[in-house]
């Protein structure tokens, strides 16, 4: 047996998962896919006025060949295959509770699902709930506007985890979500972009150095959430 270290997880990580993003917005951790193949986004984006138009995962960091290439390996890593999907779950889970064991602070026991890209599939999203059920020590947030996937996961599922906030995206800047689709459970919620309404609590990572600091709106889904457009 493996002794368990940071860098025996990394490892595991690295070869299994392709590995995490370290988005410095976040309080820890996140695991992200190409913009290029979020399935929705992917069309919105030649949509002038949307907010995947102006997408800030098409710029920057991004764009970096190390970057792209830890994306697509992410995206070849996951499967329909129920031997693929176990050890993917797996995985994960023994990342996030080997970190756990190994002392990680409770201000960072918050994991971000895609910091760019969207979920891909029903098999996938069930996939993140099962890690959620699996590690309830920590919050996980879970942004997607992909509500046909999220429609036919929901009528076949359990319960959406209670430490797992999925938060629908507008697809407009300026307009609120329209669907209604957060008002199916306690743990759905919603998030605009350069809109302004009493029901949104506005991001304060702008005035506090572009940082998460100490605020867990986003992993809170009582709350919903305004961001200002990058």
């Amino acid at each position: 047996m493996k002794r368990l270290t940071k860098k025996y997880l990394k490892e595991l990580v690295d070869e299994n998962v392709g590995g995490m993003s370290d988005a410095s917005k976040m309080p820890w951790k996140s695991w992200s896919l190409n913009s290029d193949d979020c399935k929705l986004g992917s069309v919105l984006k030649f949509t002038e006025g949307t907010v995947c138009s102006k997408c800030y995962a098409d710029k920057g960091n991004y764009n970096y060949p190390n970057v792209v290439a830890s994306q697509n390996k992410r995206l070849s890593s996951l499967s329909t295959g129920a031997d693929a999907r176990a050890k993917w779950v797996d995985t994960f889970v023994e990342y996030l509770k080997g970190h756990i064991e190994l002392g990680l602070p409770e201000e960072q026991r918050y994991f971000r699902w895609l910091d760019s890209g969207d979920i891909q599939s029903v098999e996938m999203l069930e996939d993140i709930a099962e890690i959620a059920r699996r590690v309830p020590e920590m919050r996980f947030w879970l942004p997607t506007r992909e509500t046909s996937i999220f429609k036919q996961w929901f009528i076949s599922s359990p319960p959406v985890p209670h430490n797992l906030c999925i938060r629908f995206s507008a697809n407009v800047i300026g307009k609120p979500v329209t669907h209604g689709l957060s008002t199916l459970n306690k743990n759905l919620s919603e998030s605009a972009v350069d809109y302004t309404d009493k029901d949104y609590e506005e991001c304060p990572a702008p005035t506090q150095g572009n940082s998460c600091g100490d605020c867990r709106k986003c992993w809170d889904p009582t709350v919903k959430v305004g961001y200002l457009l990058h």
